[in-house]
């Protein structure tokens, strides 16, 4: 397993790339597609904590709050990631929700659409494995491949879509040290 903070970091053009492979396999092209966010799971309250503190030191604004039923921590790289021609500078960190353990380690790539999602989802209908919609313009399509890794597709960025739910960004700032202000 990866450890969270530098080494997580330096695994997302790798983790990026095996998704678009096996997205290819499943006739779905998201080799151009914006990257939304990326998000590592945790398997405790506690390696929840651990991540985000490790992964604090490589972001330029952090955010955080509960979603789903469990804290989220959402982190702005300083240094986005490049793969390939693409930037990935957003990371949402995620606590598991009760009675559904995960695996630590990176979960999913949120890739931003930029269109009528609808379209995307009756094009892709026999590849998808199914939409969550999770309100106010919240609704990704996703792939689950058999080791847990999920593309989701969206139609706007999760910057973007958490902007527009809270009415700024951040929607609740930590410092550096993880302290509300």
């Amino acid at each position: 397993m990866t450890a969270p903070g530098a080494p997580a970091i330096a695994a997302i053009p790798a983790f990026v790339d095996s998704l678009l492979a096996r997205l290819a396999e499943r006739d779905i092209d998201a080799s151009a597609m914006p990257i939304s966010h990326l998000c590592w799971r945790t398997a405790s309250p506690e390696a929840y904590r651990v991540a985000a503190a490790a992964f604090r030191p490589f972001a330029s604004e952090t955010a955080e709050d509960e979603f789903a039923g469990r804290p989220i921590t959402l982190m702005l790289l300083r240094d986005p990631v490049s793969i390939g021609s693409r930037r990935a500078a957003l990371i949402e960190i995620c606590a598991p929700r009760a009675g559904h353990p995960y695996p630590e380690g990176w979960e999913h790539a949120g890739f931003s659409l930029g269109g009528d999602p609808l379209a995307f989802h009756a094009a892709n209908a026999a590849a998808l494995d199914g939409i969550k919609d999770r309100g106010m313009d919240v609704q990704s399509a996703y792939v689950t491949f058999a080791d847990g890794a999920t593309a989701k597709f969206y139609a706007s960025p999760l910057r973007e879509i958490v902007a527009r739910q809270e009415g700024r960004w951040p929607f609740a700032p930590v410092t550096a040290t993880g302290a509300r202000p």
